[in-house]
């Protein structure tokens, strides 16, 4: 599934229990409303990473096909921007970042001037060979990207990929989505089956919001620590 600039999604929910000590993210208030995530609770569980019930920290390998020294500044970016989202959020924790070997398992990124991507929705990118691309020159992918920091559309697309890396689909492709969204961005890629939260306008991975950084929403951070 291709992701231009910044991409809404939305969250699956494990199969596994939560336990207690997470009992206060199964609520989030917005607007002044509180919104009960159990009430809603969403369920997608072939792109849902698993992992031991009891796990302080939810490891997932991550791997670079083709690091270049000229990539360092991009790929330290990436690993940042990760860290300040849905690792800082959650239990997940990515780990190495090195050069993939023939059998690494984990994300495994390749470095390319084209359009960022998965190439799978969540687990199923565990090992695949260039499960994902992202661009570190928009030079002839959105060469316009070029008129603003670099750095931060790297950041921010790095995040929103991270978020399908972890199960997370288009937001924009909810049947609930407002009609003034579909006539911005239409459908792509993977929908899903049930939500966890209500529809977030300001969620990392929605196409009708993009705002130049790479921060989660309320309702992203909520999400992400209830499934992981």
């Amino acid at each position: 599934m291709t992701d231009a600039f910044r991409v809404m999604a939305v969250l699956f929910l494990s199969l596994c229990r939560v336990s207690d000590s997470f009992a206060e993210d199964y609520w989030v208030y917005r607007e002044g409303r509180r919104i009960d995530l159990v009430a809603r609770g969403a369920i997608r569980t072939e792109a849902i990473w698993r992992f031991p019930f009891d796990a302080l920290e939810k490891n997932i390998f991550v791997c670079w096909e083709n690091p270049s020294p000229g990539y360092i500044n991009q790929m330290a970016i990436v690993r940042s921007a990760v860290k300040a989202s849905w690792e800082t959020h959650s239990r997940l924790r990515f780990t190495d970042w090195g050069e993939c070997s023939p059998g690494s398992k984990g994300i495994r990124i390749m470095i390319r001037d084209s359009g960022p991507l998965v190439n799978q929705l969540g687990r199923d990118l565990d090992g695949l060979k260039d499960g994902m691309i992202l661009n570190f020159t928009f030079q002839q992918w959105m060469p316009a990207c070029q008129k603003g920091r670099i750095a931060d559309w790297i950041a921010e697309i790095a995040v929103h990929e991270f978020g399908h890396a972890i199960g997370f689909t288009h937001e924009h492709n909810r049947d609930d989505t407002p009609g003034w969204c579909t006539i911005i961005a239409a459908p792509q890629g993977t929908n899903p089956n049930e939500y966890l939260t209500p529809w977030d306008r300001d969620s990392v991975m929605n196409y009708c919001h993009c705002d130049g950084d790479a921060a989660l929403s309320i309702l992203d951070i909520a999400a992400v620590k209830r499934l992981y």
